[in-house]
């Protein structure tokens, strides 16, 4: 192979442009704070790096769906709230009214305000948020009661995953909480009863009504304790995403972490290269510009 001026000229043209590639690669994480840039720089720092990343974004989306399920539950619990109060009333009207004491014309006028606590249960059983009815289950587009106290809602649920391998109840069915018609156990049908008492004076039903809304009292307040339970659980979840999403944070930041002294070391190391690389190559030019002029 004949060596060639123009052959001599391109090695020499790409040695420089390697050794100032390599000074360019050197001097980048004094630049930009990072180990490397790109994953061919550093394979092994950009898979872990990636790891982190992906286990970083999957907390995030976790404790959004737990913030998420936690609003839901929070609404739930003010509906749950005012439930077992109205049902606390109701129970002491009704040992007011099952009481020998009081008329025909006073369980009458009672009966008026049972039909607007009857009206308020429906509200609160049909409670909803963000326009979705928070006791519909999966149908939450439409109202789990009708006006007559039917469940028309969907009693299964979701199971929403809130933790790798951990799912918790996304939705608080409207029939485990105020019964259902169907079954004969519910809460609409305990007013409605004691309403029809009020109105026929029949005291007989208001004393069986009396142990009546205990038990819709007791279911309602069940429900409210199993939420809370639930809030608990979402609560220890969401501080253990905070946890590890802060530690893969730290483990981030050391991992992408520049070693400055050794970043530095290397950088003058290339800089040295690339200037010897260009002197020389301006030394050999020089001498072959003098060769061809003899």
């Amino acid at each position: 192979m004949r060596i060639t001026e123009s052959l001599i000229y391109s090695r020499m043209r790409r040695d420089t442009l390697a050794t100032q590639a390599r000074h360019d690669d050197a001097t980048r994480p004094l630049m930009t704070g990072q180990k490397a840039t790109r994953p061919s720089e550093d394979p092994a720092y950009a898979q872990e790096m990636a790891r982190l990343d992906r286990a970083m974004a999957r907390q995030e989306n976790y404790r959004g769906v737990i913030d998420t399920l936690d609003r839901k539950y929070q609404t739930i619990e003010t509906s749950l709230s005012a439930t077992v109060d109205l049902l606390s009333q109701l129970q002491t009207r009704a040992v007011q009214m099952a009481n020998g004491t009081y008329n025909e014309e006073d369980r009458i006028a009672a009966g008026v305000e049972v039909a607007d606590a009857l009206a308020t249960l429906t509200t609160l059983a049909n409670t909803q948020i963000d326009g979705r009815y928070v006791f519909s289950g999966r149908a939450e587009n439409l109202p789990p009661f009708d006006d007559a106290g039917n469940f028309v809602g969907d009693a299964v649920g979701r199971d929403i995953p809130v933790a790798d391998g951990v799912t918790l109840d996304g939705d608080f069915p409207g029939s485990l909480i105020f019964g259902d018609l169907a079954t004969g156990n519910s809460t609409f049908k305990a007013i409605q009863d004691f309403q029809a008492a009020l109105e026929s004076n029949n005291v007989d039903d208001l004393k069986t009504l009396v142990g009546t809304f205990k038990e819709v009292h007791d279911q309602a307040t069940r429900s409210w304790s199993r939420l809370g339970s639930r809030r608990d659980e979402l609560g220890r979840l969401s501080d253990v995403h905070l946890d590890q999403l802060t530690l893969n944070q730290m483990l981030s930041a050391e991992t992408s972490a520049v070693d400055y002294a050794d970043a530095a070391s290397r950088m003058r190391f290339t800089e040295d290269a690339y200037n010897a690389s260009v002197s020389t190559s301006q030394r050999v030019a020089d001498l072959m510009h003098k060769m061809l002029n003899l």
